[in-house]
């Protein structure tokens, strides 16, 4: 009897992630946490609970409601055999937002602290749910698919708002609109960074549709947008995954163009006069006008300095999560505000401390290491390292010069949890014993055809 009521449980598993309306639920939630970071130019976000605005019920309520939607697919999930391993690779980041939401008590600004903690949470459900249902190359695309589209809309929101509707969607640096400009870079370059390496590592039917219009939507969104470091991220990672996955003969054939271009240039323009213009032209636009002090890193290392200073003040415990010191503002830039590190090491250090930094690394690094582990076991597993590889050499650069994922809820950090969840549900997929897989699997194949004889 206990046999047959375990043979059921593992089916009603199986069914749980087989079933079509699971994903659709799943899919529904990340497009939600992509679209609903857009804001009201010129807002400030509320720092106390009585200082809620009508946006941000909104974002509350509809997080709120995802959190729960995640909770109930996680029961619906529980009794799958992958549980464990999903669970042990999520820990150290789920003892972080746990941390997160205790570093409330010591807070300046208990309601920022615990609605970004909340929202941390939010983001950890996401990656183990999809640690317990991205499984092989099908599932794989579905996600990647569902990020690319998400991020693809994200993009032409943000453009149409910017060129139709310039006074509510400009991304102007000092009066930003319904976004600021970094996010939509940082979601530009990770939407072509993403679909490109989709491209060329699987050729899913759905890359061929999506690349041009993709490409075109992020590359207008990254000039208009001209963040340097999302700029310089698109072109180094397009070229590296151009010349490590595209066919030889594409490759050979880029360089013969080249080759040829730059040839009849040289003989046309000896003077190299038109080159000059055009670098004049383009340093312009990347020094954004600054002045030599702004240009220093953009002012980066004046707000470095400043927060490192006021981690050293509480190095353990840290001021509350995203708080950037002990009295909730700090003075940069001209301004007191609660600013973020723009760094996210930084960023974690005066905000969680030591203890919340350490639980972070630790969050990183050990799914990371596993999957190395893992990348022999069959061809499909080793392109989810080529991608994962890409995307956290994305993040680890970005992360010198933002805040990233540990900010507010944010294209990037979303996609980036997706990504997680994708790299975690492969570990767990190939630690889980192929003969358990198997046999879950067919008592659940032996029940599906025993209930449909009974019905006919």
């Amino acid at each position: 009897m206990n046999g047959h009521i375990m043979a059921y449980n593992g089916c009603a598993a199986v069914d749980a992630v087989d079933s079509k309306p699971m994903p659709r639920v799943l899919f529904v939630c990340l497009w939600l946490l992509t679209i609903i970071c857009f804001s009201a130019p010129g807002r400030i976000g509320p720092d106390s609970a009585g200082s809620l605005d009508v946006i941000a019920l909104v974002k509350l309520g509809t997080r709120v409601g995802i959190f729960l939607v995640l909770l109930w697919m996680l029961y619906r999930y529980w009794r799958l055999p992958e549980r464990g391993t999903v669970i042990a690779c999520l820990a150290p980041l789920a003892l972080f937002a746990g941390w997160a939401v205790l570093s409330t008590l010591w807070s300046p600004l208990k309601a920022v602290s615990l609605g970004q903690a909340s929202s941390l949470i939010v983001l950890v459900l996401l990656a183990m749910n999809l640690g317990l249902f991205c499984r092989g190359a099908e599932k794989t695309s579905a996600v990647l698919c569902s990020l690319s589209v998400a991020l693809l809309a994200f993009g032409v929101v943000v453009l149409i708002a910017n060129l139709a509707f310039p006074e509510i969607g400009g991304l102007s640096r000092e009066a930003p609109g319904i976004v600021h400009p970094t996010t939509a870079g940082s979601a530009a370059s990770l939407g072509i960074v993403v679909l490109v390496a989709c491209r060329l590592l699987w050729g899913w039917k759905w890359t061929r549709v999506l690349l041009a219009p993709g490409v075109v939507v992020h590359i207008l969104l990254l000039l208009i947008a001209a963040n340097r470091v999302s700029l310089f991220l698109t072109v180094l990672l397009g070229c590296a995954l151009f010349c490590v996955f595209a066919s030889r003969l594409l490759v050979s054939l880029f360089i013969v163009v080249a080759s040829v271009a730059a040839a009849v240039y040289i003989t046309s323009d000896p003077g190299w006069q038109l080159a000059g213009s055009a670098m004049g032209g383009t340093t312009t636009y990347v020094t954004r006008g600054q002045d030599a002090d702004l240009s220093d890193l953009s002012g980066r290392r004046e707000m470095w300095e400043a927060m490192w200073e006021s981690y050293l003040r509480s190095p353990w415990i840290g001021h509350g999560y995203f708080v950037s010191s002990r009295t909730g503002e700090i003075y940069v830039w001209y301004r007191w505000t609660n600013w973020t590190a723009h760094n996210l090491w930084l960023q974690a250090l005066v905000s969680t401390g030591l203890v919340g930094a350490g639980l972070l690394a630790c969050g990183l690094g050990f799914p990371f290491l596993r999957l190395l582990g893992t990348r022999r076991a069959e061809p499909h597993i080793g392109k989810v390292l080529s991608l994962v590889l890409f995307v956290v050499g994305w993040y680890f650069v970005w992360g010198l010069f933002n805040a990233s994922f540990l900010g507010p809820i944010e294209p990037e950090s979303v996609a980036f949890f997706t990504i997680l969840g994708i790299a975690i549900g492969h570990i767990a997929w190939v630690a889980c014993p192929a003969e358990q897989r198997t046999t879950v699997a067919r008592r659940f194949t032996d029940i599906g055809t025993s209930w449909s004889l009974g019905r006919s």
